[in-house]
């Protein structure tokens, strides 16, 4: 993964754009070098820190939460307990450093797991909660509900108060501008539907409040206008219109190389024109005939399946058709067939899959330019597939049939990946960390 090199990820417009500024509903409680905390609302604070990004801290009757640690902010463990003595719930919106930069000083905290893609700036010794889309926080009177909606990041959530009618959108939806030209990145067209389905749950809900990730460049709270505005504006660019956008002259470590900026009336995206619909979507077909009692395949599995953007379907369990495989084929840009390895081959079932099912799908979806690659498991150790070794030949070459099946299909042939030595003594250990190399290699296809 790569390192993140920026302290602070600012997700802004300049302030000019917000001319109707008031901070008089603030009460200013506590205030160092570092940061400010104001009182906004009945049992809400905002903590502003010197760089602008923005914290939240919301208290109930029996418990309090932290929404995001910022980043200069030494002791903030301490610096909450001035606020509220209530059991706390520290929550991250996303895993960018300037929204996770000092979750060092607490024990545990919840995040998306989709946001681990992204490295963190320092090391964490803690726990992480991972988020679920719909988890609740019951503080008391005041039930905090967490919603998925990826674009900025992977992983990124929304924290919905409905009694006090607002949201704690974080970097989601920017504050006045969204940057969707980092890395790992997001499909525009997923971005879009995370804006139509924001729409809809502050229609439902009635939420008429965003409080965004770095409230000192707004002032207030932004509204159904804006995230209408937002709406509209990924729309057009995942639709491939891009009239009138200018080029971003800012860099930073994570971002394209070369991003592009658009705006309408009401707020602006940051983007990359030569991925706006990008797909990183990773097919995993597994032939498995039983999988309860699988060791390594379960380990690779339960290694890989937090990530985004990933789908797993069991040929041996799905329905046998080719309307099973259809969505799945047409929306993955890589595809990797994992199998234990039987007889230097593959389970029947993937055979006939690819005799009875793969040809239908050949040209409707179509499989031309995705990857292809295989992943294996087999109890003999590595020196048994050598030339001369006991196994006579290579995975590779044992594994050219799936090659030439890449070849023909115009699909591109990857490095087979292979877990040797499952049922040798110390299988456990080489699970462990062919599971750990595995989720690497996943890793690499999503980034």
């Amino acid at each position: 993964m790569k390192n993140l090199s920026i302290l602070v990820i600012f997700v802004v417009l300049p302030i000019s754009l917000f001319a109707q500024q008031d901070r008089s509903n603030l009460k200013e409680v506590f205030k160092n070098e570092e940061l400010t905390i104001s009182l906004i609302e009945k049992g809400t604070w905002v903590v502003e820190t010197s760089d602008r990004t923005s914290m939240y801290i919301l208290e109930g009757k029996k418990r309090a939460m932290l929404i995001d640690t910022g980043t200069k902010c030494e002791g903030l463990d301490d610096i909450v307990r001035k606020i509220t003595d209530k059991p706390l719930d520290v929550v991250i919106t996303h895993n960018h450093p300037d929204h996770a930069g000092n979750i060092q000083y607490f024990d545990e905290v919840h995040m998306h797991p989709a946001d681990s893609l992204i490295e963190l700036r320092l090391p964490y010794y803690g726990k992480f909660n991972w988020l679920k889309d719909g988890d609740t926080f019951d503080l008391g009177g005041r039930t905090i509900v967490a919603y998925h909606l990826p674009g900025h990041t992977p992983g990124s959530i929304v924290l919905v108060d409905r009694s006090i009618h607002a949201a704690f959108t974080g970097d989601t939806f920017g504050s006045g501008l969204v940057w969707m030209q980092l890395r790992p990145h997001i499909a525009m067209t997923v971005y879009h539907e995370s804006c139509v389905r924001m729409e809809k749950i502050m229609k439902e809900q009635n939420l008429t409040k965003l409080y965004v990730g770095h409230y000192p460049h707004v002032n207030r709270t932004l509204d159904m206008q804006y995230m209408v505005g937002m709406k509209d504006l990924a729309k057009q660019l995942s639709e491939g219109n891009t009239a009138g956008a200018k080029d971003e002259p800012n860099r930073y470590g994570l971002a394209c190389e070369r991003p592009m900026i658009a705006s309408n009336e009401v707020t602006s995206i940051v983007f990359d024109p030569d991925n706006i619909n990008d797909n990183k979507e990773v097919l995993i077909l597994l032939a498995h005939p039983n999988m309860d009692a699988s060791k390594a395949n379960a380990a690779m599995i339960e290694a890989i399946k937090d990530f985004p953007f990933l789908r797993i379907i069991n040929i041996y369990e799905a329905p046998f058709e080719v309307a099973t495989y259809k969505d799945a084929i047409r929306e993955a840009k890589h595809i990797v067939f994992q199998f234990p390895f039987y007889w230097a081959s593959a389970p029947h079932l993937l055979k006939k899959w690819c005799d009875e099912l793969f040809g239908a799908l050949l040209e409707n979806p179509g499989v031309k330019g995705k990857t292809l690659t295989i992943a294996t498991t087999t109890g003999s150790e590595y020196e048994a597939y050598r030339s001369g070794g006991r196994n006579m030949f290579t995975i590779d070459e044992l594994l050219r049939p799936y090659q030439a099946l890449a070849n023909h299909t115009g699909m591109k042939w990857q490095t087979p990946f292979a877990l040797y030595g499952t049922s040798l003594p110390d299988a456990e250990q080489r699970i462990n960390e062919g599971a750990s190399a595995y989720r690497g290699k996943i890793y690499k296809l999503i980034h």
